[in-house]
Formats: structure tokens, sequence, C-alpha cells
């Protein structure tokens, strides 16, 4: 009451204190209060006190209530309460607003609950009390709890019109600014019909006599030392006002709008309705339905709730709810980030949302919540598609080479708003696109879909095109391929795309023009021509290998490797294909890498009826590795003669058929070249194995392990390869005829042994080394005695048998000659080495008239 009698009282001069003095000068006469507990208490009222005085003053205060705006003053003085509002929705969250004009009180709906906090600042205090009076009609409280600016609390209570709080310390006292409690108050019915605020309701702290009170005061030592306090005014309305839809993106009726975009408005619920954004409702409900966001492309609404967001802010929450739609892209293509239709209008409808206006609001008359928006249509047009389709992959890949002869092309072709992207165009028109194939072997040809030859299927953004050729192209040759005339939904026409790929060389290099050719005769001093050919990409002149009867050539000379399936070749020395190998010497090379010619002149003659095996070896560029290639030619004997391996059985002899002239010769670690000749026409073969047979069995084997197969060919000089032997051991070979009768006849047995991968290395004699090779271990057996030479002289091309008594010292690895063996007279070549018989048969050739010494170490 005397809050009210301040303002008609007060002049500008006149303090907060003050007021409350003047204001008591009207009330009827209090007793003192008495301090109880170190809390005050305040002693019954005087039972004689005029009671119509005071209803008197109670309707003065009442009127002056109405009649008198606030004033904005905050509590003063040392010790002070005054409550502050969370949320507050006035100029600040003080009982006046802040400015202590009706307009700028705080604001709240039916239905909405605040909190008060109970602050209070004290110089030093050791206990306090509270009463917030107010009316029941319109705000209910609750929540009351203790604050944090005593150590102890006590007589809470919110019943009767009235919340009260009291907070004490045993011992101590209590300073500065702080919370003394808090409550929360729900409103329950409006001050005033139609957001009138004439009428506001007040949180009353009754503190009765300033300075001397039992209701709100702040005490030390049982003195009430309160100062001052602010009372909460604010206004309590229904809540009429509709939410309301605004600021779309795109704008109204906007054109040229990216598909990419999302759609976004705003959703507010101000105090004032639309038109006006300041102030707050109770909030906008983002329920759908009621809510309901549908677009319209000329085919009918759908809706885009499925794909909205919300971002809500303000007072209450929801006072502005920012909108997104995003919807799914219109082609249905997973990770297109495409929203719209290309050059297309929307209508986008936005309707049914509601606030959050209390359904029991109506007891000044106001309507009952919650209130719908009005419905909302804006516009836009989306942007045209002026981006045509592309080539996005191609199989065989662009400038890529080795592909099949065979290959299918595949390309795909997209129609995207961008190159790379994820955003969708209208969609290529399959039938539209084309393509052309070429090359050298293969007519251009134009293929499109309807073309047996093609196979069109659907992908995200487009086609995939498969051709399948109805040729092969040919190797090591480029293919065009063009893509043209493709065309999209919008008629946008593809630039054309052109590129090129090259097919694999797959085939090895082959040889050809052999002269002699295979098994021709030729003379003891013969030159040998031959040509290595590849219809690819070219022989490598520096992988070729050509074995002439012991001799290695290659390009360079030197020595080197030949790695062929399952075999591995290796060589000390070669001689150069380019020539130069000796004085005179007319080897050669000429051609190119698609067509070499190679003229191989040896060194020394051959030997009369002497097989002559010629071996080829060649890569091309893309490393494709040819079989080996062998042949053989035989020389000229003047009178017939025999000789070869080491001889075995005797033959089968059938009157008029002989078998003549057997030599078997190594080509590699694993293979054996029989040649022999035939006194008529007949067929080849060969029985082998690396024991002889007690006696001759029958065909086809004849008692041997294995035989080969017929080479089909009448004729009387004859070759065989043996392939698959095992190296190091010694093999028995028969040459086997079938001539046009039907009648077979088989010749003498030759021996030979394949290749060993290793040849033992001995201590060499004192003579010509005086040390033994590092081998610690090692010492040099004695060197035995030499059995009596053979008969001398010996033919140019001979083998004899020098047994050797074991040990033969420690095994070495073989590069190509063996090691171990010295040869004093050069220029003699050590050709073989063969363990027979507890012994070793050694083959070369030596000058004729030569003298040949061979050591054993």
């Amino acid at each position: 009451m005397a809050f009210f009698f301040r303002h008609c009282e007060r002049n500008e001069a006149t303090s907060r204190r003050e007021k409350f003095v003047i204001a008591r000068r009207h009330q009827p006469t209090k007793q003192s209060p008495v301090a109880t507990g170190g809390l005050l208490r305040r002693p019954e009222r005087n039972a004689g006190a005029p009671r119509k005085d005071r209803f008197f003053l109670f309707v003065a205060t009442a009127f002056l209530l109405v009649a008198l705006p606030a004033v904005a003053a905050a509590p003063s003085g040392a010790d002070t309460f005054q409550l502050l509002a969370s949320p507050f929705t006035g100029a600040d969250n003080t009982g006046d607003g802040g400015t202590g004009a009706a307009a700028d009180l705080n604001y709240f709906y039916v239905g909405q609950t605040f909190t008060t906090t109970m602050e209070i600042v004290s110089g030093g205090t050791d206990a306090a009390n509270i009463w917030i009076d107010h009316d029941t009609t319109n705000v209910t409280p609750s929540s009351l709890t203790d604050g944090s600016y005593f150590t102890s609390y006590a007589g809470q209570n919110t019943a009767g019109g009235q919340v009260r709080l009291t907070g004490f310390r045993t011992s101590g006292t209590s300073s500065g600014t702080g919370t003394f409690g808090t409550v929360d108050w729900t409103m329950v019915a409006p001050t005033a019909a139609a957001y009138g605020t004439g009428t506001p309701e007040t949180l009353d702290i009754d503190v009765g006599v300033i300075g001397d009170s039992t209701e709100s005061n702040i005490s030390l030592g049982g003195l009430d030392i309160l100062d001052d306090e602010e009372d909460f005014q604010f206004h309590v309305w229904a809540d009429t006002e509709k939410p309301y839809a605004l600021n779309p993106s795109p704008t109204d009726a906007a054109t040229g709008v990216a598909v990419t975009v999302n759609y976004l408005f705003d959703l507010r619920d101000s105090k004032n309705g639309e038109g006006d954004n300041s102030g707050v409702g109770t909030g906008v409900s983002t329920a759908t339905p009621p809510g309901v966001i549908t677009q319209d492309d000329g085919g009918g609404p759908s809706s885009l709730t499925a794909f909205d967001s919300y971002s809500c802010s303000g007072t209450w929450g929801t006072n502005l709810c920012n909108v997104t739609v995003n919807p799914t892209s219109p082609s249905g293509i997973p990770g297109d980030t495409r929203n719209w239709e290309y050059d297309t209008s929307y209508d986008i409808d936005i309707s049914g949302f509601e606030d959050l206006a209390s359904a029991s609001q109506d007891q000044l008359g106001d309507a009952n919540g919650p209130n719908a928006m009005d419905p909302k249509t804006y516009t836009f047009t989306t942007e045209a598609d002026t981006v045509p389709p592309q080539v996005v992959s191609e199989t065989p890949a662009r400038t890529s080479s080795g592909n099949s002869v065979s290959t299918n092309i595949t390309v795909v072709v997209h129609d995207k708003k961008t190159y790379p992207g994820t955003v969708s165009g209208t969609g290529v028109d399959s039938s539209t696109c084309k393509f052309n194939v070429s090359s050298p072997s293969f007519t251009l040809t134009t293929f499109q879909e309807g073309d047996a030859e093609v196979t069109v299927t659907p992908v995200d953004y487009g086609f995939e095109y498969e051709i399948d050729p109805a040729t092969s192209f040919a190797q090591d040759e480029t293919v065009t391929v063009s893509a043209f005339d493709c065309e999209d939904l919008a008629t946008n026409v593809m630039v054309t795309d052109t590129w090129t790929f090259t097919t694999a060389d797959s085939d090895p290099p082959f040889v050809s023009g052999t002269v002699p050719g295979d098994d021709d005769e030729i003379a003891d001093d013969a030159v040998l021509v031959l040509h290595v050919e590849d219809n690819g990409s070219g022989v490598d002149l520096g992988s070729v290998v050509i074995f002439v009867d012991g001799i290695f050539y290659t390009d360079g000379g030197g020595a080197g490797s030949v790695t062929t399936t399952g075999t591995d070749i290796s060589f000390g020395s070669s001689l150069d294909l380019n020539g130069g190998n000796y004085v005179g010497d007319t080897t050669g090379v000429s051609g190119s890498p698609a067509d070499y010619t190679f003229t191989i002149d040896p060194a020394a003659d051959f030997s009369a009826g002497e097989a002559v095996p010629i071996i080829v070896y060649a890569s091309d560029a893309d490393g494709n590795l040819m079989p080996q290639e062998v042949y053989a030619a035989v020389v000229e004997t003047p009178g017939g003669g025999g000789g070869g391996g080491s001889g075995g059985g005797g033959p089968i002899i059938l009157p008029g058929r002989t078998i003549d002239d057997v030599r078997a010769t190594a080509i590699d670690e694993d293979s054996v070249l029989v040649a022999w000749r035939s006194s008529q026409d007949a067929t080849a073969r060969v029985a082998y194995g690396d024991q002889s047979p007690l006696y001759l069995g029958s065909e086809p084997n004849y008692g041997y392990a294995s035989s080969t197969e017929s080479d089909g060919l009448f004729r009387t000089y004859h070759s065989v390869v043996i392939d698959g032997l095992t190296s190091g051991i010694l093999y028995r070979f028969l040459p086997m005829n079938r001539d046009r009768s039907g009648a077979a006849f088989v010749g003498p047995e030759v021996r030979l042994a394949t290749r060993p991968p290793v040849v033992f290395e001995a201590c060499p004699d004192a003579a010509s080394a005086p040390e033994c090779p590092p081998a610690p271990a090692l010492s040099c057996p004695v060197v035995p005695a030499l059995p009596p030479p053979p008969p001398s002289p010996l033919p140019p091309s001979s083998i004899i048998y020098v047994p050797v008594p074991a040990p033969v010292t420690r095994p070495v690895a073989v590069p190509s000659a063996p090691s171990g063996i010295t040869v004093l007279a050069p220029p003699a070549r050590l050709e073989l080495i063969e363990r027979i018989l507890g012994g070793y048969a050694l083959g070369g050739t030596a000058r004729p008239g030569s003298v040949v010494t061979i050591i054993i170490r």
C-alpha cells in the first residue's frame, strides 16, 4: 500500500525510504517488532485501531494504481529486494520493464510459465524474509526453490495468494548481490482483453513497514535493515494473433532459379501479427499436419512436408522458425542433387500452421487458441537446361594400348548440368547417339541404337552403349572412335568427341625364308640365311639369339642368356650378329624390325656328314617370346659316313632298307636333336630312354621308355627334336623309319647326355696354376695316369673317352662350356661333356691337323 502512496506524495527530492515513512504516517499505529531467533516477528495489530481508516487507505491506493502510470526506478539503498523475470518480454527483465511505461512492461500469455528470481542485495545480513502477494485469479505460483544466499532456509509457502520464504545463518553474515530464491508463475487468465495495458498484474513484495516489518525484511542482529524493494508488474493476455509465413527464397515470382536450390521461408508468431514483426506471440507449432507445404508444377499439388526442416528461435523457442525444403531429385537418380525440373513454373502453397495459444483463454471474451495462419502462395520459375550430353567414360580407355583385337567398345554418355558433377540434366535421348569406329583394318562404320551390334543399357545420368564389331581388329593398330549427334531432352546436341586406343601385339615373331631349309643338304663351307619377322610391334633385335652348330650369335656378342617357357639357357660368350668376328666374316643383319634378315658365316667349315642344328630365339617389342625355332641341315658326305653320339645296339635290318649317319646333338639342357639318313623315303620318329633294352621289343617303343610321334613326312634325311628331357642324364636314342609300303626299320642306337645344370671344377696342375681356387677345405687329388692317347690324327669333330677316378672335387654352376676342363690347342672348342660308365665322354672341334691336349684336373 505504501508503494501507491509514494506516487501521490513523492517529489523528486523524496527518497524511497522517505516515501515509506510518509505512508506509515497514514497507517494505524503498530507495535515495535519483536526479535525472535534472529528473525523479526511482527506483533499483533492494536485491536482498537480504526478499521475504517485502513479500508479507506486501501481504496485510495487502489484508485491510484489504476489512475497513475508506473515510474522506472530500481530499488535503492544498501539492502534491497527485487524480482527478475526469465524469460522476459518487456524492455528488460525488471518489475517496471525498464521504463515504467505500461507498454514496456513484461507480458505473458495464458498458459505460459515464467520464472522470477528473488534478487537480494545487502551490506551484511544474517536473516531475511520475503512475502510476495499476488492475485490468484490471474497467476498460480509453483516450484518455489531456496536460493544460495543463506546457508539455511525455512518457511516455504505458495498457498493463499502469498509466496513466503525465509533464509538465515546461524553464524556470520551474507553480503553482496545474490539469489534469495526462485518461483515459477503460470498464467491462468488475462488481466485485460484484446491486449489491454490498463490493469497489469502485480507481484507485490509485501514489506509492511520498511525497516520495521515481520513480512518482507532483511535483518541483522534482530533489526530490520531493508532499505527498498521493487514489485514486479506485468500483463497477462490471450494470444489471438495468427502466425504467418514470410521471406520466401527464391523470392515470389522469381525466374531463372537454379534447379539445385532449396526452398526457404520463415514462419513467425509476433505480438501484433503479420505486418509487424515486433514482440512475440506464444510461438509457432511446426507440426505437419496441421501445417501443410505443397508444390504444383502444373500437374497438380504434391506434398513437400516430407522434405522440410525447421530451425527455430525466439523468446519462447519458436517465435521465428526458418524453414528449409530440400526435395528429392525429380530424376530419381541416387546422389543427384537436382531439386526441381528445368524450365518449370512452381506454385508453393503454405497453410495450416498454428501457434501455441491456449485453448482456455476466453475468460474476458477473447477467442480460444490455437490460431491458424492465413494460407500463402508463392511462385518461381526454374532455369532452362542449356548443357549438352557428354561422353564420361569409355572402354578401352582413351589412348590405352595392349587391347584385345576382339575387344568390344563401351561408351557411357551422361547428361548433367556440370561435368564432373552430381546435378542431372533433362536426360539423354538414347536414340540420337551415333558412334563411328575405324582402323586401318576396319572400315569406318557408324553404330547406333537398334543395330544388332549395339546394346543400350540405362545408367544413372544417361546410357551405356556397348558395340560388338562383327570382325576383330588387327594387331598393334590404332582404332579411332567418335561419338556424335547425342541430344538431351531439351534438344542440346553434344560436341563430337573423338578418341583412340591401340590393339595388342599378342603374336610372337616367327622364322621364315631359311636357306638352307630344314633337312636340306649343305656344303661344308655353307653360309646360312634366315629371316625373323613380326607382324606387330616388331622384332626386338637385342633379344635375338641364333645357335649354329654349338656357336651362339647375338646383337653385339658377349655373354648372355635366353629364358623360354620352362628353360633357361646361359652362355659365357657369343659372336656378333653384325659380323666382324674374324677376318673375312660375312655375318650380318639387314632389314627392319618387321623383317630382319640374318646371314651367318661360320668361322670353321662343317664336317662331312654332320647334322648342323640351327636354333633361333627372339621376342618382339611387346615382349612376346617366340617358341624356339629348331631345324637342321646335313653336310654333304662324299661316299657316305657314320658317327654322332656314342653307338649302341644293332639295328633291325630289312632287305634294301638301311639307316646311316645317325647323330645326336644337344640343343639345350632338356632338348636333343637326332638326325640321320634312310636308304629310301620314309617317315621318322625316335624311341628313347635312359636305359637300353636287353633286346628290341615291339612297336611303338621297341623296349625304350618313350617315343616320339611320326613326323608324317616321306624323305631320306630326317631330324627329330626330343623335348622334355631331364638335364644331366645320358639318354639312348633309337632312330626309326616307316616306308611307303608300311615296313618299319630302325637304325643303330646313339647316346648323348643332356647338358647338366652343373659341371665339376677341379684343382689346376702345378704347371698351369700354382694355387687352387678359393676352397680352404678342399685338397687337390693326385692327377691320375692318363691312358694311352687315341690314334692320331682324329677327325676334326671327335669324341674321346677318358676314364677319371673318383672323387672329382666340387660341383659348380655352369654358364656355358665346362670350366674344370682345359683345352690347350686353340682354336679347339669343347662342346660336350658326358658321364659314361665311370668316365666322361668329351666332344669338340679343332682345326684340321691340330694337336689337341686335354688335361683333366
